[in-house]
């Protein structure tokens, strides 16, 4: 059995958070520069509709949906592999995009996207693993956090950025070409980082048994069976905890709002309705203010929140978030009666509010969902609210025109975790008899 220095696990985080978050940024490529974009792609004879050019984004999220169950299947049995194949799928994303973008081919643009897709789904279904795999129970809220907010990073960098760095067509080539060197550095990083971890390499030695078994975040109950029996196998324990369940609702409808902020914050801040209008550089600072605090406060969360006080945590984080949102909803109806610097402070502050907690809480709570099913693995559990995550995300953010909708969604929310809360708190107790049973 292979044996690493203690610092293994962290270069293995850092080349995964390195390419998660090459791969957000490229998520970003599309929207923040749509005039810019659709030039690149489109023609004077042959324009781009809107319609269109959505299909770039909605590529990428068709090839990650599908492909993140064999993900998850392939993960704890051909880990190098599949994660290899992410970042090479990565990296022919980017290579692919920025030809693209050379030769004007949407045909090109729409295979990048989907490059891109495939590698966000061994992504989604590795936030998990990764810390399941290599850190000891206590570490693993901070190291998921660390993958979450990597991503939110790439997505923060690329809001900002991107309308500061390009506004024409060479703009976007140049720096399709800058972003394909750049997410090389991510094959470098895999090759000279990843490792696969050795059994029990996350436990301690001299903990008691029943401990030891929990520390062993990532062996599998599973039985050694192909992929559809596994995953009918898997889904069946999963979707028949009601612990786990109540969870995966409310994180997934919280992680979606989150998806869709961004996209209806046009609707308050620069709509002709609305008395005060603001700039794209000005709302790209608001985006910014959600996607950072967000980033910043997943870390400190992750490093910070004991698990005797997630609970009262994830509580307090629904509850700012839907009063934020609410906040945002009644200032854009009062703004004609303040300032528009006023108005803008107030907006940064309600923005930063809502990314905090609607983005911050996800690493805690991923490892509290993927612990009260332990030990089903990790790439399965934390995969599967990942995976609702973003179906939740891709629906909001089509369907959700204002902050209204997302702000009744938040407290419906909030109201369904206050509700179903006592009747967590009253099967705590009974997770290890449910585990117990699963493994009979």
């Amino acid at each position: 059995m292979a044996t690493y220095p203690s610092y293994q696990k962290w270069l293995v985080l850092l080349a995964f958070s390195f390419n998660t978050c090459c791969n957000s940024f490229m998520f970003m490529n599309i929207s923040t520069v749509e005039d810019v974009t659709e030039a690149v792609w489109g023609s004077e004879e042959h324009p781009l509709s809107d319609g269109t050019l959505n299909w770039l984004y909605s590529a990428s999220l068709l090839a990650v949906l599908p492909y993140a169950f064999p993900a998850s299947y392939l993960l704890s049995r051909k880990n190098t592999l599949i994660t290899g194949m992410g970042v090479v799928c990565n990296v022919s994303g980017a290579w692919l995009r920025y030809i693209s973008a050379v030769t004007g081919s949407y045909g090109v643009a729409l295979a990048s996207s989907i490059l891109i897709g495939l590698s966000a789904a061994v992504i989604i279904t590795s936030v998990s693993h990764v810390p399941g795999t290599w850190f000891r129970k206590e570490e693993r809220s901070l190291a998921t956090s660390i993958g979450v907010q990597a991503n939110y990073s790439g997505w923060c960098a690329g809001a900002v950025l991107l309308p500061y760095l390009v506004s024409t067509p060479d703009d976007f080539k140049k720096l399709m070409l800058i972003q394909a060197l750049i997410v090389s550095c991510s094959l470098v990083l895999f090759v000279l980082f990843h490792r696969e971890a050795p059994p029990g390499v996350n436990g301690d030695e001299d903990v008691k048994d029943e401990e030891a078994q929990e520390d062993e975040g990532e062996k599998s109950i599973v039985p050694q069976t192909g992929f559809f029996s596994e995953f009918i196998y898997v889904m069946k324990h999963l979707w028949s905890s009601k612990f786990f369940v109540c969870q995966l609702a409310i994180y997934s409808a919280i992680g979606g709002i989150s998806f869709a902020i961004p996209a209806v914050q046009g609707e308050v801040f620069d709509s002709s309705d609305n008395s005060i209008s603001f700039s794209d550089h000005e709302t790209a600072w608001t985006n910014f203010a959600f996607v950072f605090s967000g980033v910043v406060g997943g870390l400190l969360f992750g490093a910070f929140i004991k698990k005797q006080y997630i609970n009262i945590f994830l509580s307090i984080c629904f509850v700012v978030c839907s009063i934020s949102l609410t906040l945002i909803v009644v200032v854009s109806h009062l703004e004609s009666h303040f300032s528009k610097d006023t108005v803008y402070a107030m907006y940064l502050v309600l923005m930063g509010l809502s990314g905090v907690t609607s983005l911050g809480f996800i690493g805690p709570a991923l490892s509290r969902a993927c612990s009260c099913v332990h030990p089903i693995s990790h790439s399965w559990s934390g995969g599967a609210v990942e995976w609702w995550i973003q179906v939740f995300g891709a629906i909001l953010t089509q369907i959700s025109t204002s902050f209204i909708y997302v702000a009744v969604l938040s407290w419906v929310a909030t109201i369904g975790w206050v509700l179903s809360n006592a009747f967590v708190a009253s099967h705590e107790d009974g997770t290890a008899e449910e585990n117990e049973d699963l493994l009979n």
